[in-house]
């Protein structure tokens, strides 16, 4: 279905019945977003910069600290058929400036506290439309946007599954950064897969701890439990504190998280562990680099209701492409992918059993259409590196996605 994009994740959800009893989408800081309010949003948000000139294909630069607002920019940017560019708020100006230059943004949304980094951009003949949030200076407003817009039916701007809709930068460590190129499409198999290795049903309370700038914060689970109409708990970007991530885990009743192993281990180290209800986690996926046994075995030891998922992605996408199951945790230590299961005795079952619930064990997202990617650990010779659309060879970190002719609506259950 050509026409199932990005914000039909959105729209499905408000009319589904497949939905989290209070249909609350995101908690930020004690505020609570509803589907029908992101949606509604998004939408005048998308009204008024069309009535500011913005044209299908546009880029938009995206330089914020994790906010509710950040959201809303981005399903703002699908309904319009533009281009999202998340911005690392780390960056200095320079390097925010040669991002925008490369992918030739034109408008930019921005908070006040990394005004000094927006400040650095501007220069004289710089054409670039500013959107300010709690901003006091030059350039548009985003509140008064939204606030302003004339409430109509959004028009038709002819979005499709295959156009291009994010340009995640990826870090630039062996040289500059490079934008990995994809669709509508891709955005949605890449999340689509999730919900069924992960077992996302509506009742999903993720805690979000990544920055929404990183390919981890929408892409690693965020979306997929949008999609299934499960709730987000949006973290701050800065500061990371253990004892405040133990509570909110409590408070809300979390279900799933990401964490880095060294942000693993911080959380399993704090001396107010104990004192705190985590039985509601049911899964913790950990990556950006192996995790230690010790504390692989820890977890096990401390949250004995709650299967580590050691993952393996990359913001070319799949972000989540392979995955190594609890039981496989520290025999295979270091490892992100268990290979290929032996062959089951006869009359045995090839599913394992799980807790708390079935979540597919060593599996790679990356083996169902449309992505492609070696999925076992047995020798094989050495090929070029894939693409995460169409099964073509890459020719660089930079891979053009080409969508799937078969849309993720097509598979829907």
């Amino acid at each position: 279905m050509d026409s199932y994009t990005v914000p039909e994740l959105l729209r499905k959800t408000r009319t589904a019945g497949r939905v989290n009893a209070r249909r609350v989408a995101i908690t930020f800081e004690g505020r609570d977003v509803t589907y029908d309010e992101l949606d509604e949003r998004s939408d005048r948000l998308a009204l008024a910069l069309a009535a500011q000139g913005f044209a299908k294909g546009d880029r938009v630069g995206v330089l914020l600290y994790n906010r509710i607002e950040g959201a809303e920019v981005f399903f703002t940017v699908a309904k319009l058929g533009g281009v999202v560019v998340p911005i690392n708020y780390l960056l200095k100006a320079q390097e925010v400036r040669y991002i925008l230059d490369d992918c030739d943004a034109t408008w930019l949304v921005y908070e006040q506290a990394l005004g000094a980094t927006v400040d650095g951009l501007r220069v004289d003949g710089d054409t670039r439309r500013y959107i300010g949030i709690e901003t006091s200076g030059d350039g548009l407003r985003y509140e008064r946007l939204i606030d302003g817009a004339d409430v109509t039916a959004l028009p038709d701007h002819e979005v499709r599954s295959n156009d291009l809709f994010l340009l995640q930068y990826t870090s630039g460590t062996t040289g500059v950064p490079k934008g990995a190129m994809h669709t509508h499409s891709t955005v949605l198999w890449n999340s689509f897969h999730q919900i069924v290795d992960y077992g996302i049903t509506a009742d999903e309370v993720l805690l979000v701890v990544p920055a929404l700038c990183w390919a981890a914060g929408f892409h690693d689970l965020a979306l997929a439990t949008l999609w299934h109409g499960g709730r987000l708990i949006l973290s701050p970007s800065t500061s990371f504190d253990p004892g405040r991530f133990l509570a909110t885990v409590e408070e809300h009743r979390v279900t799933s998280v990401l964490l880095v192993p060294t942000v693993l281990k911080r959380v399993l180290a704090d001396s107010g562990f104990e004192k705190h209800d985590l039985s509601s986690l049911r899964i913790i996926c950990s990556g950006g680099e192996p995790a230690p046994v010790t504390a692989i075995e820890e977890a096990q030891r401390k949250l004995p209701s709650c299967t580590l998922l050691q993952v393996y992605g990359m913001s070319e996408f799949p972000t989540m492409m392979l995955y190594l199951d609890a039981a496989h945790s520290t025999t295979k230590a270091g490892s992100a992918g268990a290979g290929p299961a032996a062959p089951p005795r006869s009359g045995s079952s090839t599913r394992r059993a799980r807790t708390p619930r079935p979540v597919r064990w060593a599996k790679s997202s990356a083996a169902r259409r449309p992505a492609c990617s070696a999925t076992t650990a047995s020798p094989r010779p050495r090929r070029a590196p894939w693409s995460a659309a169409g099964c073509t060879p890459a020719t660089s970190r930079t891979s053009t996605r080409t969508a799937s002719s078969t849309s993720p609506a097509d598979r829907r259950t």
